[in-house]
């Protein structure tokens, strides 16, 4: 918890959300989630992840840096 603070402190515009894997309740499949992306919402409100265009990859030097 306290790294996610930690960068809303430095910049409240920039907010962490880690993503979470997931077992299938029918098949009991492991599906992870990982990469980089984006969390957004529809025009209905529903949140979704979006994926982080090529261009956007490539002006962040670390892993660390925020995407936009």
């Amino acid at each position: 918890m306290e790294p996610i603070l930690d960068r809303i402190g430095t910049d409240r515009s920039i907010v962490i959300c880690p993503m979470i894997d997931a077992i299938n309740d029918k098949t009991m499949e492991f599906s992870r989630q990982g990469g980089l992306a984006v969390g957004g919402f529809t025009w209905s409100l529903h949140f979704t992840w979006r994926g982080v265009p090529d261009h956007e990859q490539k002006r962040r030097k670390s892993e660390a840096d925020p995407a936009r």
